[in-house]
């Protein structure tokens, strides 16, 4: 979401920024958005605050919460959000330390679950790519923990089975929302997929057929239905479907729809798992006995050359900056209930590590909305998510290219795993929700002084 240009804790560190959101010429990586420089940066605003405070986080040079890299120098890209446009903003961040002669440590917070969850995906692909020696991206795991999105279901030959859903239906003075679910399963699998509306009818069940329009569009008393089965995917030979589910506005007030289910049939069978993913937790949820808790991490998380952070609690209290106390409703000295948990789909390990991420004070930016209980002073604020854990991990990786600037993904993570640890456990021993454990990151920076 940008930067606060002119926070004191960023000044004179903000080496470049591009604003895609801008009208402008571009910069190499994309004829889109504007590259400003010196006084010119106030004209990007961080009307949001996202942004400001991940790079407070790591970076922000303050006299009471300071980031973990203080002495670090910024390159920024505020960005429309578009994967293509975040990867074109990544290049652009390595393009423009390599120009400087710098290592760099990228922090992408931000992702979706569309996609395979397995880090085969395109935006996975180039975040593999464009990691190197001192050229490291450290991702946000997720904040749907305690979301129902995941669903999976083992299925045999033959066998139907169904996943319960629940979709928002609008008044109807307002527009209709549309709830989409996407389902993964082997390409070495045969599977059908319906639709069952609150009234029972069943749109007929649709599987990937070779020559005819992968899209199909049905009418049910209830909404309707667009069901997607296209080939296997180019990126790793999976079968994929989208479903998208519109329902009928009704007369009264907003409620919810959960007569909605997903059915799926078993054609020919060689592994027969298959995972469904609800795209937007704000839309759509799913429940009942298939619903899975663990692989949520989705691109581009899910890379397997990103340092991949879940979030864990570190302070439940505070005080505000009038002195009110105030209480989060999380478990002190645990993972956080919002992180998302892995594995990745094909058992990849996924997030790497947990680090504080809950109720994190950095900075604010004075152009975004806030509430005075998370304010700490007139220039931090307190935030909660993956998002707060992420930076904290990117500005200790800040700490080990500054001692050695050539270290590539593969030697960082080894020091960051060395230095992990899940209570009650031996190292080196992997956990869902914990990665390889907390961070110690006291230790992380004793072993590089030594």
């Amino acid at each position: 979401t940008g930067i606060e240009t002119d926070h004191p804790a960023f000044f004179g560190r903000i080496l470049r920024l591009w604003d895609q959101t801008l009208t402008g010429p571009g910069v190499a990586e994309g004829s889109y958005g504007r590259e400003l420089a010196g006084d010119l940066q106030d004209l990007s605003l961080d009307s949001v605050g996202h942004g400001t405070h991940v790079a407070g986080i790591a970076a922000g040079d303050d006299a009471t919460y300071p980031g973990v890299a203080p002495g670090a120098e910024l390159v920024v890209v505020k960005s429309d959000l578009l994967d293509a446009h975040v990867a074109d903003g990544l290049r652009y961040v390595f393009r423009v330390a390599s120009e400087l002669g710098r290592p760099a440590v990228a922090v992408l917070t931000a992702g979706g679950a569309d996609d395979p969850h397995d880090g085969t995906d395109a935006f996975s692909a180039i975040v593999d790519a464009e990691s190197g020696p001192g050229r490291i991206v450290c991702c946000s795991a997720g904040n749907d923990g305690q979301a129902n999105v995941h669903a999976r279901v083992e299925l045999v030959a033959g066998a139907v089975a169904s996943i319960a859903c629940a979709i928002p239906v609008p008044p109807a003075s307002q527009a209709a929302v549309t709830a989409r679910f996407a389902g993964w399963y082997s390409g070495a699998d045969r599977m059908a997929v319906a639709v069952v509306s609150p009234t029972g009818v069943q749109t007929p069940f649709q599987s990937v057929s070779e020559g005819e329009p992968p899209a199909r569009l049905y009418q049910v008393p209830d909404g309707d239905v667009r069901v997607v089965t296209p080939g296997p995917d180019p990126g790793n030979g999976d079968h994929a479907f989208l479903v998208e589910l519109t329902a009928s506005a009704l007369a009264g007030p907003p409620t919810i729809s959960s007569g909605w289910a997903l059915r799926l049939r078993a054609d020919a069978v060689m592994h027969g798992r298959v995972d469904v993913w609800a795209l937007d937790a704000a839309t759509a949820q799913l429940s009942g006995d298939h619903v899975r808790h663990s692989v949520k991490v989705a691109a581009p998380a899910s890379a397997s050359r990103a340092v991949t952070v879940g979030a864990f609690t570190t302070k439940v209290e505070w005080s505000n900056l009038v002195g009110h106390g105030h209480e989060a409703g999380f478990t002190l000295d645990e993972v956080s209930g919002f992180t998302s948990q892995g594995p990745c789909r094909n058992e990849n390990p996924k997030p790497d590590l947990v680090a504080p991420g809950a109720m994190v004070a950095a900075s604010l930016s004075g152009q975004s909305p806030f509430h005075v209980p998370y304010l700490v002073d007139n220039l931090n604020v307190l935030k909660a998510g993956s998002s707060a854990a992420a930076p904290l991990v990117a500005g200790l990786i800040a700490l080990l290219l500054e001692h050695d600037s050539t270290l590539g993904p593969e030697q960082v993570k080894e020091q960051l795993r060395a230095h992990c640890r899940i209570p009650g456990r031996e190292p080196g021993q992997f956990d869902p929700a914990w990665g390889y454990g907390l961070l110690d990151a006291e230790g992380l920076c004793a072993g590089v002084v030594q």
